[in-house]
This record gives C-alpha cells, sequence and structure tokens, in this order.
C-alpha cells in the first residue's frame, strides 16, 4: 500500500514539474478568443427577417492572417422548411446563398463578409469575417 503512494505521489510530482516547465502554448501568437454566452446576437430566421436570440454562443477569434472573426448560434428559429437557408453579406462569395446587402456589427468593427445558416431544425449560425483584425 505504501509502494503505491510514493508511486502516485511521484507521478504527480513529475506532472508537476513537466507542466512547470512546458512552454505555454496558450498565449502564443494570435491565438486568443473571447467567449460570451447568452448575451444576445442579432441574426436572420430562415425567412430573411432580422431577429434578435438570446439564446446563443458568441466567439471572437483571431486568424493567422490577421482578420478576425466573430460567431454567434442560436435556436428555435423560423424556417420555411426543405433544405437549409444561406444567406451572406456581399463580401462574401459562396454561389449557393442569398445575398443581402447587410453589414454585420461585430466586437472588431463592420464588415460585409458574413454568412448565415438557418437548419430546418431551427438552429443557426452567423459568421462574421472583419478582414485586417481589430
Amino acid at each position: 500500500m505504501t509502494r503505491t503512494k510514493i508511486s502516485l505521489f511521484t507521478v504527480s510530482f513529475l506532472a508537476a514539474i513537466l507542466l512547470a516547465w512546458a512552454p505555454n502554448t496558450a498565449n502564443a501568437g494570435n491565438n486568443g478568443a473571447v467567449v460570451i454566452n447568452d448575451n444576445g446576437c442579432e441574426m436572420l430566421n430562415g425567412n430573411g427577417q432580422i431577429v434578435f436570440t438570446g439564446n446563443n454562443h458568441r466567439v471572437g477569434t483571431f486568424s493567422e492572417n490577421d482578420n478576425s472573426i466573430e460567431w454567434c448560434k442560436g435556436i428555435g428559429l423560423a424556417h420555411p422548411g426543405g433544405p437549409a437557408v444561406i444567406f451572406q453579406g456581399p463580401g462574401h462569395n459562396n454561389g449557393k446563398a442569398i445575398t443581402l446587402e447587410l453589414t454585420c456589427n461585430t466586437s472588431f468593427g463592420l464588415t460585409d463578409n458574413w454568412f448565415n445558416v438557418v437548419a430546418p431544425s431551427g438552429k443557426a449560425i452567423l459568421v462574421c469575417i472583419v478582414p485586417g483584425g481589430a
């Protein structure tokens, strides 16, 4: 029994030393993110109407090419039936999406490079890309 305790102590001690010695990768480069839960955001429902969703998960990140990306998820949004509905801003280029002349207002600034997908289940995601970062 004593041998097991020493062994577990040794493993814990070595793990602590390795964690203290290992380089800190969480702060390397622009790998940080801002996460806001249940703050709310405006997005499009499946009928193309702007709606406020309070049940969301909002994240802002920085990419390696200095773009800033903010996205927001919502649930329970109206959908006309059929396949997923995809909307986009004039700065986003997806031939299958419906382009709308709207601007996405993010924590990083305004952008017309965005897309909004609404699934038949009513789950939706809005992704806004701000070129050049914040």
